[in-house]
């Protein structure tokens, strides 16, 4: 399908210069599929994707299962990186992250196939996602609802993913640094020890748990258990009867 073009001049005559460098400047920032046709307009889309190193930080939990446990050595910096890059990858296969790039030789950023990442590997020294005689540079990275707008053309299959591409609710090994919604909390010991009975009990057909016994857990001596989250208090859902469960909606 031939892309769509626009009357320039006719709008020019009939509203003036500046409205035609106006309408210009809209169409030129609004992406396209593959065929020519326009995306769906999102004032909230993103200037551009993430850069290697903030994707880690935003779609990767800081720290991994089986970092924490005593017996274990801690990683080297670089190692560490290797093992959250390994989960990053992982995301981009299935497709609940998506990447774009610029291809050597071309002229505009581009969405890589999800199924590429079977060949590819991000370049630190580069800054570019390579295999295969395939080189991606400057790569960024989003999630498949947020777009940015320095991507110009997107292919069918991106525009129909609709799956949803985070949880609710992500922890570390040990409850102490949790994200919910996409926001994330560090956690005292005694707030982490509450947040994952709830969480587990998120999980059953009753997620409901007395404040008084979870406090009683956690070692705590508070005597209200939304005191304990005074900066937290989104974590948390009361039903006012003294019940609480985890705020996951």
């Amino acid at each position: 399908m031939a892309k769509k073009s626009f009357d320039w001049r006719g709008i020019e005559t009939q509203f003036g210069k500046k409205i035609a460098k106006e309408v210009r400047r809209i169409v030129a920032s609004q992406p396209v599929t593959e065929e020519g046709e326009p995306v769906p307009y999102r004032e909230d889309r993103p200037e551009r994707g993430l850069t290697f190193h903030e994707a880690l930080e935003r779609f990767v939990d800081p720290e991994l299962p089986g970092d924490s446990e005593p017996d274990r050595a801690p990683l080297s910096e670089r190692a560490a990186l290797e093992k959250r890059a390994v989960v990053l990858f992982g995301k981009l296969k299935r497709g609940d992250v998506i990447s774009s790039g610029i291809a050597q030789g071309a002229s505009s950023r581009t969405i890589v196939d999800p199924s590429l990442f079977e060949l590819l590997m991000y370049r630190v020294d580069l800054d570019a996602v390579v295999g295969h005689r395939r080189i991606f540079e400057k790569p960024e990275f989003f999630l498949p609802a947020e777009i940015p707008l320095n991507v110009r053309s997107v292919p069918k299959w991106l525009l129909a993913y609709d799956r949803p591409v985070i949880a609710a609710f992500a922890h570390d090994a040990r409850y102490r640094k949790v994200s919910v919604r996409e926001e994330r909390y560090a956690l005292g010991e005694k707030q982490s020890r509450i947040i994952k009975v709830l969480h587990e009990a998120s999980q059953t057909n009753d997620p409901w748990r007395d404040g008084r016994s979870l406090l009683d857990a956690a070692g705590s001596e508070s005597t209200n258990l939304m005191d304990l989250f005074k900066n937290k208090r989104d974590l948390i859902v009361s039903d006012g009867t003294g019940l609480y469960r985890l705020k996951l909606d």
